[in-house]
């Protein structure tokens, strides 16, 4: 997946966006909001004489037609404007792959993603504590080499799982495989490759180990490089697992009675029936033709008794 932060200064022509303070690659909430309205496609926006509207630039204007997309994403109508019912907020890496000596590839996460994890949700997480040295990791037993040494990427750590970590790290791995779809076949073999690695190992992981690729464009006529057309671009590599909250509330357009209006509950209830019939498949960043940004989005949620958590 890439999702652009401009230009840099660095090495990499085309980096992702990340959180400034922990080097998090994390996708924003408007862009997530952007994909989630996409998925009720909007039509041109018409003048009084039945033409299309037009910008300053000579593009088309959208406008919201479905009633269940202008009540979940909110209406500019000048007799009915209102805000949208969902509420996204931005989505953050919490599982990351990185090379391992053992089983090819290893799901690494640490402390800090799990007490972020802990206090957006209600899952019933540890408190992970992997004392003083830096080199320290809790790890399923598959990743250890023979020497008994877990080796990702260029570095070598010890697992420091005894009977109490075990436990704990059995925890984690049941919470990370409910935020994962069923259909999701890789993630099965989730217990065998999840790593708890100290915070700064995983701020260095998440920066150093995606993927850079080269881009360029030949010129049609010479079968060259055209002039400009050669930059790096950096990508999310696969298998990487984020994480984010959609927040509802009931409906508030002013149109419509308080006692007509729609609640919370049926908005998520909703949205997760338009993700249904799009096999829960939505693409999110750019260079969507060249196969970049493919996600399932996974919504763990309990709505029994008119409780949407």
């Amino acid at each position: 997946m890439h999702l652009g932060a401009g230009s840099s200064v660095g090495a990499i022509d085309n980096p992702i966006q990340r959180e400034r303070h922990t080097r998090i690659p994390l996708v924003p909430g408007s862009s997530l909001k952007g994909v989630l309205g996409s998925l009720w496609p909007a039509s041109a926006k018409l003048k009084d004489d039945g033409t299309n509207q037009t910008n300053k630039d000579g593009g088309l204007v959208p406008e919201r037609s479905d009633p269940d997309a202008c009540w979940l994403f909110g209406q500019e109508s000048d007799s009915a404007a209102a805000a949208g019912a969902l509420c996204v907020g931005e989505a953050r890496v919490i599982a990351f792959p990185v090379r391992s000596a053992r089983h090819c590839f290893a799901w690494i996460t640490c402390p800090l993603v799990l007490k972020r994890l802990k206090s957006d949700t209600d899952f019933d997480l540890p408190d992970v504590d992997l004392g003083e040295s830096k080199q320290a990791c809790m790890a399923a037993k598959n990743l250890q080499s023979a020497a008994g040494t877990i080796i990702l990427e260029s570095y070598c750590f010890t697992n420091e799982s005894d009977e109490e970590k075990k436990s704990d790290l059995r925890k984690i791995v049941d919470c990370f495989e409910n935020l994962v779809s069923k259909q999701d076949k890789a993630w099965q073999s989730l217990p065998e490759r999840l790593c708890i690695v100290h915070d700064e190992f995983f701020s260095h992981f998440v920066e150093q180990a995606c993927d850079v690729v080269t881009r360029i464009r030949i010129n049609d006529f010479t079968g060259t490089v055209t002039g400009g057309a050669l930059f790096n671009q950096e990508q999310v590599p696969p298998e990487t697992l984020l994480f984010g909250t959609v927040h509802a509330r009931d409906e508030l357009n002013p149109a419509k009675p308080l006692n007509q209006r729609k609640k919370a509950t049926d908005a998520i209830a909703t949205l997760l029936e338009k993700l249904k019939s799009e096999d829960h498949l939505i693409q999110v960043g750019g260079d969507e033709t060249t196969g970049l940004g493919l996600c399932r989005i996974h919504f763990p949620v309990n709505l029994e008794n008119g409780v949407s958590e």
